[in-house]
Parts: structure tokens; C-alpha cells; sequence
């Protein structure tokens, strides 16, 4: 059996599967949505918070660096991830359930700390062009959003949900470039590449791992249904 026809067999047998639990039908859709508002909810308040003026601390990486404008590299090790790992994901529902909010509890504890760690950009920033976030979330001109990188947070929650060993391999060493890369084009201090993930740790662990959720409410998986 080649590699595509086992993941179509995978998505539909896993769906078919799951979607025989009236409570999982119910509960993914309600979660999907409660999990894009929260997100956008999130962003406004990230949005609010970012005005403030904060510390500006002295990274000793920037002095090895001049900085550079590394924005496409960063969009497409960033972004190209996220296609992979949905790829992947889409064969294990139940695992993509609780993805939504290992996500989503990053997003809020980044939301909590830029709020109480107050940061401001080093002079010799270059703003990070992302078509993806101006369009979604119009942040093209918010520079103060630094305690904990959202880029390294995602990236680092990907690596920790997948269970295939060549995707982790390929996540882990983009999220190594971008984390490199945001630091030379002074987007993030160091610390905030190298903060982010013990957040997203501390979230897949409670979110996904203990299940603190939606164990108590959903049956749970077949054998071999999907990988955890």
C-alpha cells in the first residue's frame, strides 16, 4: 500500500470511526469555534497591550548580528510546517481536537505575558512582512508583541503534537532557522525565541497529554485509531 493510499484510508477510517460518537460530532465543531474566537479575541487584546511602552533590553546576540531582513525565509519555514503537519494531522481527529487547544492556550498565555512583560524593540528593527497575520489580524504594524515569540510557540507546539519522526525532524529545524532568523532581524529579543518553548510544552502537556478538557467527556480511541 503506497504512502497516499494509506493516509486516505487513515482520514476516512479514523473519521468514520469518531464521527459514530454523536458527543464528538457535537463537541469538535463547538470546539473549532470557540477556539477561532478566542484566537481572534486573543489577537485584539495582544493588539491593545502592544501599545504600551516597554523595556528595551540589551541582547547580547545583536551584537554579533547586524541585522538583515530575513521576512520570506521566515514566512516559508513558518508556514510550510503548518501545511505538513495538517497533512498529517487530519488522519488522527481526536488528536487534532485537542490541538485546537494546546493552540489556543499558547496564544492566551503569550497574551498573558506581554501584558506582564512589557517589551519594546531594539533600535535597528526590521517589521516582519507576514501577509498571512497583516491579512488575518491586520498586525503589520505591531512591533512591541515580543514576550514569548508566537512563531517559535506554534512551531514548538507542531513538533510536540506530531508523532512522525521526519516531520518532527523537519518542524524542529525550521523552527531552529526561524528562531535564528527573528533574532538577527531584531523582530525578537533571544529570550523570547528560547522562552516560547517551555509554553508550548507546558501546554500540550495539560492540553493534550492529561486531556484536562474533554478526557472526562469523550470516549475514548480505538487501538491504533491515532497517535498521541
Amino acid at each position: 500500500m503506497s504512502r497516499i493510499t494509506q493516509w486516505r484510508f487513515n482520514v476516512i477510517s479514523n473519521w468514520q470511526e469518531c464521527t459514530k460518537d454523536d458527543a464528538f460530532r457535537k463537541y469538535f465543531t463547538l470546539n473549532f469555534f470557540i477556539s477561532i474566537a478566542l484566537y481572534f479575541a486573543t489577537i485584539q487584546w495582544v493588539k491593545i497591550n502592544s501599545t504600551r511602552q516597554g523595556i528595551v533590553l540589551n541582547d547580547p546576540i545583536y551584537h554579533l548580528l547586524a541585522p538583515r531582513d530575513f521576512s520570506l525565509l521566515i514566512f516559508i519555514l513558518t508556514y510550510s510546517p503548518v501545511v505538513v503537519f495538517l497533512i498529517w494531522v487530519v488522519q488522527y481527529p481526536l488528536l487534532l481536537h485537542r490541538a485546537f487547544n494546546s493552540f489556543v492556550a499558547v496564544f492566551m498565555i503569550r497574551a498573558v505575558c506581554i501584558h506582564f512583560v512589557p517589551l519594546s524593540p531594539a533600535s535597528g528593527i526590521i517589521v516582519l512582512n507576514d501577509p498571512i497575520t497583516s491579512a488575518l489580524a491586520d498586525e503589520s504594524h505591531v512591533v512591541n508583541d515580543l514576550f514569548f515569540s508566537g512563531h517559535i510557540g506554534d512551531l514548538t507546539t507542531l513538533f510536540f503534537l506530531c508523532g512522525n519522526k521526519t516531520i518532527r525532524r523537519y518542524i524542529f529545524a525550521c523552527a531552529v532557522f526561524v528562531g535564528l532568523f527573528l533574532v538577527w532581524q531584531r523582530v525578537h529579543y533571544s529570550v523570547d525565541v528560547l522562552a516560547a518553548p517551555f509554553f508550548s510544552y507546558i501546554s500540550y502537556q495539560v492540553f493534550v497529554r492529561k486531556d484536562i478538557i474533554w478526557g472526562g467527556i469523550l470516549r475514548k480511541p480505538a487501538p491504533g485509531l491515532e497517535l498521541a
